[in-house]
């Protein structure tokens, strides 16, 4: 399935010249990783579910002084990122952390709905 995808994003990555929607200005990317999202569909849609994730973790955690840490530490991640493969597998695993994050925070209950099959 990952290979699928990351076929998938191969083939269009360069094809759209226009920015997408991601969580930032895609005019001041700096990154390679970001330079890849904003050129292509599939990343920015799910850099726009990710951010929705982690809008939800930072509000369960209060942005506490440990989320902010992991959140740093976890762009750096990314940051780190020379392939589409790298920053797909940098979202999935960050969908399941935030996830997470919001489970433990909230006490357990649901992190996030449509999360079925995320560890």
């Amino acid at each position: 399935m990952t290979k699928t995808i990351i076929a998938a994003l191969a083939l269009g990555l360069f094809a759209a010249a226009s920015a997408n929607a991601v969580s930032w200005d895609c005019t001041k990317a700096r990154s390679y990783s970001e330079k890849l999202i904003c050129a292509s569909p599939d990343l920015s849609k799910m850099d726009d579910h990710l951010a929705v994730t982690y809008e939800k973790a930072k509000r369960a955690t209060g942005n506490s002084a440990v989320f902010k840490k992991f959140q740093n530490e976890n762009w750096k991640r990314r940051e780190e990122c020379r392939s589409i493969g790298c920053v797909v597998d940098w979202y999935q695993t960050s969908e399941a952390y935030y996830s997470e994050i919001i489970r433990r925070a909230t006490g357990g209950a649901s992190a996030a709905r449509g999360q079925a099959g995320r560890p």
